[in-house]
């Protein structure tokens, strides 16, 4: 059972991390024209290597997409208090399952509907996150994904750390944990909505630090 003291630490870490790092990807973007983003997360196999790209921004976005995090974040924290506590049902059908809380408000449904349902069939036994094997998405799994929030080739990522996050959440995984799949979730999140089609800069950057 996840407690509410546990969720609302939970929720204010997340969005903390999420934030944060939303802030130094648009700086970044800013100071030096593109961001650097490491490989692993989005399924490569060198960890010590990662890509950069370049944001295609406006005045504003930054905020936007810090307040779309929120939402996301504060939502899903809402939504496993309410799973936890609802009769009849396992914590596992948020992420794994089609029940729901008949009393469940029609946005955190959506929200659940959106982000954090399985993005195909042969999904329901897992989180649908591929990367740290270094398998990219499958082809139905990316459309699945950019119907649900858009076109995009870090689309189904995005959803798939939504979910890891999520699952995270539910097991009272520790702080650390949730800052890093936060951060994670955040640059999946910004990459998607301002580098949709992935172009990568002529460069590969080593992390400094």
């Amino acid at each position: 059972m996840t407690d509410k003291l546990y969720l609302s630490k939970a929720r204010e870490t997340t969005v903390r991390a999420a934030e944060k790092r939303i802030h130094a990807l648009f700086a970044e973007q800013r100071d030096r024209g593109e961001v650097y983003v490491a490989a692993w997360q989005y399924g490569l196999s060198e960890p010590e290597c990662g890509y950069s790209y370049r944001l295609d921004m406006r005045p504003g976005d930054r905020d936007a997409v810090c307040l779309e995090c929120r939402t996301l974040l504060e939502g899903m924290a809402a939504l496993v208090g309410i799973f936890d506590s609802a009769p009849g049902l396992d914590r596992a059908d948020l992420i794994y399952g089609d029940r729901c809380p008949d009393t469940l408000p029609p946005a955190l449904d959506g929200l659940r509907q959106t982000w954090l349902s399985p993005l195909t069939d042969e999904d329901g036994g897992g989180l649908g996150f591929r990367g740290l094997d270094g398998d990219r998405p499958t082809e139905a799994e990316t459309l699945a994904a950019s119907a649900r929030i858009g076109a995009s080739v870090f689309a189904a990522d995005t959803i798939a750390h939504a979910r890891r996050l999520c699952r995270f959440i539910q097991l009272n995984a520790p702080d650390l944990l949730l800052e890093t799949e936060a951060k994670c979730l955040a640059e999946a999140l910004v990459l998607h909505r301002f580098s949709p089609d992935g172009t990568i800069m002529p460069h590969i950057s080593l992390i400094n630090s």
